[in-house]
């Protein structure tokens, strides 16, 4: 075999090991993006349970806030009745004081 033959030998083995090298480069890429699609999906996914239970945070935040305001508006309610009931019983009994010291 002279120098021309094993270079021609050589070239085409080069030609082979470019050929793989480029189809597993393509393949690499691939798959990389298709790993890249399905860590995309994931973490849509996991962003919109993030955003679902934000959303369950908030409407219990808003419903108990609506609940303490009820709640607020009755304690005032029974609040300002305790105290006009309060307010009878020092009558009656100022009333009351005064009959017991005019009679004695």
């Amino acid at each position: 075999m002279d120098i021309a033959d094993l270079k021609r030998e050589m070239d085409a083995s080069f030609v082979g090991v470019e050929q793989r090298i480029a189809e597993e480069g393509e393949k690499t890429r691939r798959h990389f993006a298709d790993e890249g699609e399905k860590t995309r999906r994931h973490f849509d996914v996991v962003a919109e349970q993030m955003k679902a239970e934000r959303n369950l945070v908030l409407d219990h935040s808003l419903s108990t806030g609506e609940a303490l305001a009820v709640l607020r508006k009755a304690s005032a309610a029974d609040h300002h009745a305790l105290v006009e009931r309060l307010d009878d019983h020092e009558k009656r009994l100022t009333k009351l004081e005064e009959t017991d010291h005019t009679d004695a």
